[in-house]
């Protein structure tokens, strides 16, 4: 007599090792294959089992859903082991995912709110994000609630500015959002400007000269 024993094959599935998600209820697919059958499989998330299973079909893609993840880094994988008389457990290499349902935070700098200010406006506002990864934010700057300027990269934690002429006399309204990697928006308050003429003004056209 002699027996010949194989531990099962699990192939993780979805999601994709360093995957970035702005949702924190996520579904882990996996696909379990053994020639005599699973008896249970179990899904370990930062290398602590959080759910087990032995409803498992075997040779096609299974699931857990886990709700309420916490923001951050995390690891996961699903360890399978086949049925009697073997048991044996197989358990694939880890997958890295993150979770960030935070949206950056947008502070506008200057103008400072109800200012007067010339037809130029130099445009400062920095903005902060918690999980960004590759440390660039995706920016647009909106006048009088209409889009003025659009994909404006600036650097996560940092300040930046923007100069636009030829504003016409009046109120103004001003705002910013930036979009961080996992695409939440976060949006500035809505500050307004004055735009006025300058108190002393030299004006080409109204000097006249005679002989």
């Amino acid at each position: 007599n002699f027996t010949v024993e194989a531990p099962p094959n699990v192939t993780l599935q979805s999601p994709q090792n360093n995957n970035l998600s702005n949702i924190n209820n996520l579904t882990f697919i996996y696909l379990p294959f053994d020639p005599i059958g699973i008896f249970n499989c179990s899904l370990f998330i930062d290398n602590f089992i959080n759910s087990s299973s032995a409803s498992i079909t075997n040779n096609v893609n299974n699931t857990f859903t886990v709700n309420g993840i916490s923001e951050g880094v995390h690891n996961w994988t699903v360890g399978c082991t086949d049925i009697f008389p073997d048991f044996n457990l197989f358990t694939a290499n880890l997958r890295n995912f993150t979770v960030d349902i935070t949206p950056p935070n947008v502070t506008l700098n200057s103008p400072l709110n109800n200012t007067n200010t010339l037809r130029s406006v130099s445009f400062n506002f920095s903005a902060i994000d918690n999980l960004d990864a590759d440390l660039n934010l995706t920016c647009n700057l909106y006048i009088n609630n209409a889009l003025n300027l659009s994909s404006i990269n600036l650097t996560n934690g940092s300040s930046i500015t923007r100069a636009i002429n030829n504003h016409a006399l009046g109120l103004h309204t001003w705002n910013v959002s930036c979009i961080d990697d996992a695409q939440n928006r976060g949006w500035s308050n809505k500050w307004m400007y004055n735009v006025t003429l300058a108190d002393l003004m030299v004006n080409a056209s109204s000097i006249s000269f005679n002989t």
